[in-house]
């Protein structure tokens, strides 16, 4: 799972992997290894695929700053492109499934987003790119905070990439679906919240999704309840009374009964992402 999260699933990328390794030796190996195959990969890539490559590469680069996106009038102001020429990188990066255009849950389709959805850009800009590389770094580094906090970004991608296969765990495979994430600022009147992903069907069923990137069987503790609850209460007030709400937690393992364990009615884990 770490090695598909880090450079996606391409099949140039996957069969330099060597058997016998562990996934931390593998990364090593494939990016930050002195005699690494991927040590110029990004820059080759976009280079290779863009006619304006640096551009290209400017808006990705910003999109990298923040999971849930950004609007086009926001990265015409941050990368100084506007126009037919900004229409042209941004189509450009969607055919190349670099980025993801999606309408955020509650928005009209005037307020669509842009997302980066690759998975081997999203590790070169938050964990290769900048950083004083050795050839054992991502051994050395496995634990820390960033890599923690990328390991999460980067599992919530490869559930929102295997949106099917998610959609069959569950068993709502023939049912139409819409799916996106939901941000909600903090105000003075309340606390702000972030939904990893709602999926809401036709027949009156949201799925509010969690995704949880966790070396065992995940814990529940009244903390993590009362999140649940609270988004449930916010995601309620902004839907019609004729739907009802389920609550999905999508884990590598599974999930740990207990006295908080009851706040998830469903559970989907990394196997079920992987089958055909």
């Amino acid at each position: 799972m770490e090695v598909y999260m880090a450079v996606g699933g391409i099949p140039y990328y996957l069969n330099q992997l060597l058997p016998g390794l562990s996934a931390a030796e593998q990364i090593d190996r494939l990016v930050f290894d002195r005699k690494a195959k991927l040590t110029d990969e990004f820059d080759k890539l976009f280079n290779s695929t863009f006619a304006n490559a640096e551009a290209s590469k400017r808006v990705v680069q910003y999109l990298s700053t923040r999971h849930s996106g950004y609007s086009r009038d926001e990265i015409s102001k941050r990368i100084g492109v506007q126009g037919q020429e900004l229409t042209r990188l941004l189509r450009g990066l969607e055919a190349g499934d670099f980025i993801q255009k999606y309408q955020p849950f509650g928005c009209n389709a005037r307020q669509l987003q842009y997302r980066l959805v690759d998975h081997f850009c999203w590790f070169w800009l938050r964990q290769v790119e900048g950083k004083n590389r050795g050839p054992h770094y991502w051994q050395d580094n496995s634990t820390s905070t960033s890599t923690r906090v990328w390991r999460g970004i980067a599992f919530e991608e490869l559930c929102l990439s295997h949106i099917d296969q998610l959609k069959s765990a569950l068993g709502i495979a023939a049912v139409a679906t819409q799916s996106s994430a939901w941000s909600v600022p903090a105000t003075e009147q309340q606390h702000g919240s972030q939904i990893d992903l709602i999926i809401t069907r036709k027949d009156n069923m949201v799925h509010l999704c969690e995704m949880k990137c966790y070396e065992d069987f995940y814990q529940v503790d009244n903390e993590e309840e009362m999140k649940m609850r609270h988004r449930m209460a916010m995601l309620r007030s902004q839907i019609s009374p004729r739907q009802s709400v389920q609550t999905t937690l999508v884990t590598t393992f599974g999930l740990t009964p207990g006295k908080h364990s009851g706040i998830f009615s469903r559970v989907v884990v990394l196997d079920d992402l992987f089958l055909p």
